[in-house]
């Protein structure tokens, strides 16, 4: 029965799926709390008699643990807001001032930056970004034939999410107005497209440009690569944020792209066209790294 449940959900979230693009990162300060050598503790604030885990803040704005607190509450006496696994408002006794672990050693609080979120589609833009993922993740042949057939193919599919979401849903429950007027507006965009000119991989920067792009967002710290995190699901995300379709060659020259011609075509095509604070962090990793003139002697 559970199951059953489960699938009906998934199923009529299939299209919310489908319509959504990448998001912007998050980031959570003071979300976690990790113990002096910066590893995640299993415990936050551990009560001396009872050991069950809570812990207490100022506000009662949400934080993110190594559980989920059952409930929050504020305490009358102090007025900061006790976060308990268990209601039982004894088991959540701390100091306010010192917060331990399980065996008494302090522990802090670090930020947490939230990747790989999705939103939904709101624009054309945004279309074009689900239109170019679901052709390269095709791997078909960049022709106006090509093209042609695969919209209507997109669109079928489309509809058959559409006829998902309905079949599994209904006007009183579940069913998203607002969802399936969005995807109507998608086949609408993608209706005219194969009688206009025939959208090419030319319209982005070459792969090694892109490759270097990526490589300076991480290095200037704009959005930086996981220390286990691979070039290539980094490049993808890097490619999702800034609306590039991926490309193997694109991971290829990540470490290999650094050249004077790359790096002007950044700054003549791919900078213009971001937001002004990544264009500016980058162009100051840029200035700060370029190596010095050469002096010129009679």
């Amino acid at each position: 029965m559970a199951d059953d449940v489960i699938k009906l959900i998934m199923e009529r979230n299939e299209l919310n799926d489908f319509l959504s693009v990448p998001a912007p990162d998050v980031l959570h300060k003071n979300a976690f709390w990790h113990n002096k050598d910066g590893k995640p503790i299993d415990y936050n604030i551990y009560h001396p008699k009872y050991g069950y885990p809570g812990f207490e803040t100022t506000t009662k704005d949400h934080v993110i643990a190594s559980f989920n607190p059952v409930t929050v509450y504020q305490d009358a006496r102090t007025g900061k807001y006790i976060h308990c696994r268990y209601y039982l408002q004894m088991l959540c006794t701390a100091d306010g001032k010192n917060f331990t672990n399980k065996v008494g050693e302090k522990v802090i609080m670090v930020d947490y930056l939230q990747t790989h979120l999705k939103r939904l589609a709101e624009d054309e833009q945004d279309f074009k970004l689900i239109y170019q993922r679901e052709f390269v993740s095709k791997k078909l042949t960049d022709t106006p034939d090509i093209r042609t057939n695969f919209c209507k193919e997109l669109i079928n599919h489309i509809h058959e999410l559409i006829g998902l979401h309905e079949k599994r849903s209904s006007y009183k429950e579940g069913r998203d107005i607002k969802i399936l007027a969005l995807a109507n507006r998608f086949i609408d965009y993608i209706k005219p497209l194969p009688s206009q000119q025939t959208e090419t991989k030319s319209e982005q920067p070459k792969a090694p440009v892109i490759a270097l792009f990526c490589n300076l967002v991480n290095e200037s710290k704009l959005i930086e690569k996981g220390e286990t995190e691979s070039v290539e699901n980094y490049c993808k995300r890097i490619c999702e944020s800034y609306k590039f379709f991926f490309t193997d060659r694109i991971r290829q020259g990540f470490f290999n792209s650094n050249n004077k011609e790359n790096i002007k075509k950044i700054k003549e095509i791919i900078l213009p066209k971001i937001d002004e604070a990544g264009s500016k962090k980058i162009n100051e990793y840029l200035n700060r790294n370029e190596p010095p003139k050469q002096k010129l002697y009679a």
